[in-house]
């Protein structure tokens, strides 16, 4: 278990409404609630609090990982969950709708 992300839980956990309780358990949201820098950081990393399907616990992470494959780990049964954000998802689809147009209406030679 990682002390530190369990008590990053334990002090941020409550200061959450019942609405975001609920996104991140039924919705699969992870919510951003804080920016940390530990000893040996360059800088600030935002931390997320998001539900382990494994374990079914709230869990407390920075994301790790390049933009494309990034994942949090639950610092109770470090299952690794995927964290992918919105505009990332949203970026690949129209890439991949503009790629599809291209190709349907490209010039004809």
């Amino acid at each position: 278990m990682n002390w530190k992300n369990a008590a990053g839980l334990k002090k941020h956990l409550p200061k959450l409404s019942d609405f975001d309780k609920f996104c991140i358990r039924n919705l699969e949201s992870k919510i951003e609630v804080c920016e940390e820098q530990r000893e040996g950081w360059p800088g600030k990393m935002p931390f997320y609090i998001f539900w382990c399907p494994n374990c079914e616990n709230y869990s407390y992470d920075y994301p790790q990982g390049f933009a494309e494959n990034r994942r949090l780990y639950c610092h109770r049964c470090d299952e690794r969950v995927d964290f992918v954000l919105l505009r990332t998802e949203m970026k690949m689809l129209l890439s991949a709708l503009w790629c599809g147009i291209s190709i349907r209406f490209g010039r004809k030679k």
